[in-house]
């Protein structure tokens, strides 16, 4: 019964992708992902389980935080992600105010996942990143350079988009994939990440 519900329930998601336009399924994926984040805020003030969890990480000092895990569990560390996986020890939306004290983190690391959150949103995310790091704390953002998109393009060099992403046909396919793929809100250039970065306190 289990795989035949599972069967049934992919037959009925292809058919409404193949009867529904892009822009759409783009509508939909987007009410989708939001009323995920707001499950898993509601979530974490009624389950006992997380109001434990989110209570001791409060408590906590000297914390390396990796936020926006994904799927990459990194040993020694806290990793935070809005989606559960074997690799989140805490299901969390990564654009709120994150469950530690003041000056409780020491490290934190976050590899392509800043560009996943609404750039009127970024600011308020870094300025909670200043606000739990301890004093000389430090901070390792990664997200995909703006200026090397540009670059590629104006290049055309179709070859680095395949690198980077996945096999591209031209190079002006490339840079649009890097813009409106993967759920991107914002890509950045150095500049714009420093000038949010300072704006948020750094």
């Amino acid at each position: 019964f289990g795989l035949c519900r599972v069967s049934c329930m992919n037959a009925i998601r292809q058919y409404v992708k193949n009867i529904t336009s892009v822009s759409t399924q783009k509508s939909v994926n987007e009410v989708r992902y939001h009323m995920h984040l707001a499950w898993q805020r509601l979530a974490n003030n009624i389950s006992p389980w997380r109001v434990k969890v989110r209570n001791r990480l409060q408590q906590m000092n000297g914390v390396w935080l990796h936020w926006g895990c994904g799927r990459r569990r990194l040993d020694g560390w806290i990793n935070i992600d809005g989606w559960k996986s074997d690799a989140t020890d805490y299901v969390h939306d990564l654009r709120t105010k994150l469950p530690f004290s003041d000056n409780a983190v020491e490290l934190i690391f976050s590899e392509h996942v800043l560009e996943h959150v609404e750039f009127s949103v970024a600011e308020n995310v870094l300025a909670d990143f200043f606000r739990i790091l301890q004093p000389g704390g430090k901070v390792r953002l990664v997200v995909p350079d703006l200026d090397k998109c540009c670059q590629a393009y104006l290049n055309r060099d179709k070859a680095w988009f395949s690198v980077v992403d996945a096999a591209r046909v031209t190079a002006g396919d490339g840079l649009n994939h890097i813009f409106y793929s993967h759920f991107h809100r914002y890509i950045y250039d150095y500049e714009t990440l420093a000038l949010v970065l300072q704006k948020a306190g750094f």
